[in-house]
């Protein structure tokens, strides 16, 4: 099995990481393409080509999302492979007629994934997990777009997505794909967890254990027009005033907006950029207390490797109605099935419910 897997996250590569090792035995080669947009990935890049996990590791250097105009996305995709060659790295070429893959990994149907789909021409294209937007459909319901069905029928071959690969099935409830469970990432696998800590560079994680209290901060601001008549700085503000307690942890989002950095003055920052997921395998456990507005890391402990932390959903005191939100309200009444205590999932209508809820857990109740 001729495999190519695409990451431009620090999760969709650790999820490639764990595919690859798991199924190393029935995979004849494995190639890895990493587009260049997320924190610390010059070191990740640099650990994982030594590591020799994959055969071969191709950087992309970054480009707009949306290239120039219709005509040259058009051509973009009429050439992906020679498009593709232009933006490696180092000067690589890459021979796809050569490669042959049998399937090829992705997140949606966008970007550069769309030109990685074309270019390999494999047999089976799937869609791996991304965090929540793969179990809500935001990622994987990318409709093709006209100019992209007509590019489809002058090159006669259609892509089509055969199966989406979750490290948690339970949790998705729609019905446009097959599912399948990625390997459990069995931290008990010392050879495993070696590769991890080879890749993922963590300086200070031991810290996780003298907070019980972790607040995991998204990059609201850019999300402020969702929110009608709701200033979602000033009610982060209001949030994370509460939060403000001795035993509380701030980690910053890996893809912080600069100007969110002013909320968290004087508070205890985590802005090391370490992996939340090495982050939750070796330091969260059940009586950590996570407390975010809607955030995917906060599902992290239970997905990967069946953690039930205290989780706080802040969602309601921005605006409980808001469209977008209402995909993510599902989601967390569906991991409360899956949680063997579901009364450790709370999410507070008001700023009240949120003080209260804090200073019960805060004393042990």
């Amino acid at each position: 099995m001729r495999t190519a897997f695409f990451a431009n996250t620090s999760y969709q590569l650790f999820n490639a990481v764990n595919y690859a090792y798991h199924k190393k035995k029935t995979l004849i080669e494995s190639d890895i393409y990493i587009l260049k947009r997320f924190i610390n990935n010059e070191i990740i890049i640099n650990n994982l080509e030594h590591l020799k996990l994959f055969d071969n590791v191709y950087v992309l250097n970054e480009w707009p999302l949306q290239p120039g105009g219709r005509l040259e996305q058009f051509f973009s995709k009429l050439f992906a492979r020679k498009f593709i060659n232009k933006h490696l790295a180092n000067n690589k070429k890459i021979n796809f007629k050569k490669k042959k893959y049998n399937e090829v990994f992705i997140v949606e149907l966008w970007d550069f994934q769309f030109l990685l789909t074309i270019a390999c021409r494999a047999e089976n294209n799937n869609f791996i997990d991304d965090g929540l937007g793969s179990y809500t459909g935001v990622m994987t319901e990318h409709k093709l777009g006209r100019n992209v069905k007509l590019f489809q029928k002058i090159m006669g071959f259609k892509i089509e997505i055969k199966k989406l690969y979750l490290n948690c099935p339970e949790l998705y409830k729609r019905d446009e794909f097959e599912t399948v469970k990625l390997p459990d990432n069995n931290m008990d696998d010392p050879e495993y967890l070696n590769i991890l800590n080879s890749i993922f560079p963590c300086r200070n994680i031991k810290k996780y254990r003298d907070f019980r209290f972790v607040y995991l901060h998204q990059p609201i601001q850019g999300l402020q027009s969702a929110f009608k008549g709701i200033n979602v700085v000033t009610v982060e503000k209001n949030i994370l005033e509460i939060c403000d307690v001795s035993a509380c942890l701030f980690r910053l989002h890996p893809a912080n907006y600069v100007n969110d950095t002013d909320l968290f003055i004087n508070k205890n920052v985590d802005s090391d950029g370490d992996l939340w997921e090495i982050i939750c395998a070796n330091e969260i456990a059940d009586s950590h207390i996570l407390i975010s507005c809607m955030s995917t890391a906060a599902f992290i402990p239970k997905i990967l490797f069946n953690k039930e932390p205290y989780l706080i959903f802040t969602y309601k005191l921005y605006d409980d109605d808001a469209l977008f939100i209402q995909p993510y309200k599902e989601l967390i009444e569906n991991l409360k099935k899956i949680y063997k205590e579901p009364q450790k999932i709370i999410c507070p209508a008001s700023y009240i419910d949120l003080k209260y809820a804090l200073l019960k857990l805060s004393n042990g109740e």
